[in-house]
């Protein structure tokens, strides 16, 4: 046998090697492909999912930003209405304030005039004279001046008088002639003359003089010792006479 015997060249292998390889690329290939497929299926499902979430955060926040805007509106509205109640308040407690201080003056004023009415009628249910009289002085320091003494005189007509009588009272100190103090004369039954005088130095003031004049005549005049009493009495006590 020759050498050329030993040799044998099979070409039909060589072709089926080719195959085989060509089946195992396509093979790969499809495979690939199909993970390929089934990943990019899971991924747009993903951005589905992430896609209405976001749609639905979106919602949500919306909803959020009109019920806030919606809670601050309310909250504006009680604002108001809770100032507008409270201004109400105060122009009542205002109201029922000064009401109060009305009502404080008044019940003051009809004290007043309850002991004014209280002293009048001591004082002419007291008139046994038939004459004119100066009845009362009470004499007070003034509380703001050291110099200034406040008076008050009392005049009763008398029960023969019956006519009112009209004139002027004068006041003087001591001995000395000059008037400190003149205020007019209206009486009908009983006349209250209240007034000030200024004195430098009082302690040394011994008598007052009250009299009543009309025109140049001296109707009645009358004098008291000098002094003071703390304040003048809803019911008045007589000075001394001197």
């Amino acid at each position: 046998m020759s050498s050329l015997d030993k040799v044998i060249i099979h070409p039909e292998r060589r072709y089926r090697c080719a195959v085989y390889i060509l089946i195992s690329v396509i093979i790969t290939a499809t495979t690939q492909w199909f993970l390929l497929k089934e990943g990019n299926i899971g991924l747009q499902q993903n951005l589905n999912f992430l896609q209405k979430s976001l749609n639905l955060s979106r919602q949500n926040t919306q909803q959020l930003s009109e019920e806030k805007l919606d809670l601050h509106q309310q909250n504006k509205t009680l604002n108001e209405i809770s100032n507008s109640q409270l201004h109400e308040i105060d122009i009542q407690q205002a109201t029922v304030e000064e009401l109060q201080q009305q009502l404080m003056a008044l019940q003051d004023q009809v004290f007043t005039l309850d002991k004014e009415l209280l002293f009048y009628q001591n004082i002419t249910q007291g008139i046994s004279s038939a004459k004119l009289q100066i009845r009362e002085l009470h004499l007070t320091a003034d509380t703001l001046k050291a110099d200034t003494i406040n008076y008050r005189i009392v005049i009763t007509q008398g029960k023969q008088i019956t006519k009112p009588m009209t004139g002027s009272v004068s006041i003087n100190i001591d001995k000395d002639p000059t008037v400190i103090s003149k205020q007019p004369l209206n009486l009908r039954f009983v006349q209250l003359i209240e007034g000030q005088i200024t004195i430098a130095d009082s302690t040394s003031t011994k008598f007052i003089t009250i009299s009543i004049k009309k025109a140049k005549k001296t109707l009645l005049s009358r004098t008291f010792d000098w002094q003071l009493t703390p304040s003048i009495p809803p019911e008045a006590h007589h000075v001394q006479k001197k």
